[in-house]
């Protein structure tokens, strides 16, 4: 499992709820957590590189979608490097993620 953290700060509440609204119009399933502004993605062993790149296609256009229904100005490149941190912040979870900052 993978999760996406959006920043409350910059993108406001339910921005995670927006996106996955945004990525199932397009055809995508994802799933909000409840507690966090957080995206889980859970792809299957075998996921090809083919849905990878889909889904990451369908996720970033959801993202701006969402960001311009919110008057909330996109910048123009997305930061692609990312960047890992220890979630420690949430109590349940001690392993290392990944967060796509952008």
């Amino acid at each position: 499992m993978v999760a996406i953290e959006f920043d409350q700060s910059v993108t406001g509440t339910g921005f995670a709820q927006d996106v996955t609204g945004e990525c199932f119009n397009r055809g995508v399933l994802t799933l909000p957590t409840g507690v966090y502004d957080t995206i889980r993605i859970i792809p299957p062993l075998n996921v090809t590189k083919e849905a990878i790149d889909e889904f990451c296609n369908v996720l970033e256009k959801s993202i701006v979608a969402t960001l311009q229904n919110r008057d909330v100005i996109p910048t123009p490149q997305f930061n692609k490097s990312l960047e890992c941190r220890p979630m420690s912040d949430i109590p349940s979870c001690d392993t290392p993620s990944a967060t796509l900052t952008l």
